[in-house]
């Protein structure tokens, strides 16, 4: 069953003539009366009664013309609702960013959301996973990108996409790293991260699969305070690929080749929050700029 069809069934009821709701419709008699047959064999009811005085509702129409009625005020109702998001969703949209803003498409975002919400006010955070999820739980963001799953019971996620996650060295680091093995990158100084980080987990488990433990020697919870850090000569880190190759130090940064590894990037937002305008706008413009996202994820 269709809008379409009931509007169709409310308009000939109500000019009591299938001719003239025709014509109201701007469709043949032909048509709308196989429409009407159409929507009677689907509800298994007679809706009218044809008579010489013209197209008189059933009892079963009269009920059913109330309840289709009421179908299309609801649907009228959502669709200017959604107008009145589109046009006056205003104030700030806080959205966490966990790497860099090309990986994250940004300036595609900003657009979006510019043309579709102009008096929307979009303002990025720099972050990292774990920060972000905090954030969010605390309202201190109205949406934000995480890496792997959300810990945290009190968020929906959308996957996104898979990042690649490559171990970033300083460039005159590369001759000593050229014949290096687990072993040798277990003996050197790596930044590591406070709280939750799913790369930091994925780092302890490679570690761990070949009996070694590294030696972390900064912490910071931030990829670009990493990359800096890993530029200037520091230590080494795990850092999502793009953030390596095209981030503000990409010349002074090289990648440890080894298998490739991946991590799952999600939209993340605090589900008791989901039916807020701006929560909403954003959501949308996520799903406009990444394509349809996967289902939300339980958490």
């Amino acid at each position: 069953m269709a809008l379409h069809q009931l509007r169709l069934f409310v308009t000939v009821a109500d000019e009591h003539n299938l001719t003239r709701g025709a014509q109201r419709l701007h469709m043949t008699p032909p048509t709308v009366s196989a429409h009407i047959k159409a929507l009677e064999d689907e509800l298994g009811v007679t809706l009218f009664v044809r008579t010489a005085k013209g197209m008189l509702l059933t009892d079963s129409g009269k009920l059913l013309k109330a309840k289709a009625e009421a179908t299309l005020h609801a649907a009228q109702e959502l669709v200017q609702q959604a107008a009145i998001l589109h046009t006056h969703v205003v104030g700030q949209a806080r959205c966490g960013l966990n790497t860099s803003p090309g990986f994250l498409r940004v300036g595609r975002l900003a657009h979006y959301l510019q043309a579709t919400y102009p008096q929307l006010t979009l303002t990025l955070l720099t972050s990292a996973s774990g920060q972000i999820i905090t954030a969010l739980e605390q309202d201190q963001m109205e949406g934000g990108y995480i890496f792997g799953a959300s810990p945290s019971a009190l968020l929906t996620t959308h996957a996104l996409a898979m990042a690649e996650v490559v171990i970033a060295a300083p460039r005159h680091w590369a001759a000593r790293l050229a014949t290096a093995g687990w072993h040798g990158l277990a003996q050197l100084p790596w930044m590591s991260s406070e709280g939750y980080c799913p790369f930091e987990a994925l780092a302890e488990s490679l570690f761990h699969q070949r009996g070694l433990s590294y030696k972390r020697v900064v912490l910071s919870s931030d990829d670009g305070t990493k990359a800096e850090l890993v530029a200037a000569g520091v230590g080494l880190a795990m850092l999502e690929r793009s953030e390596v190759l095209h981030g503000a130090h990409a010349d002074r940064l090289t990648i440890w080749q080894t298998a490739p590894m991946h991590c799952a990037l999600h939209f993340a937002y605090a589900t008791r929050r989901q039916h807020e305008p701006r929560i909403v706008a954003l959501r949308t413009a996520v799903h406009h700029i990444w394509g349809e996202p996967a289902p939300a994820m339980p958490t």
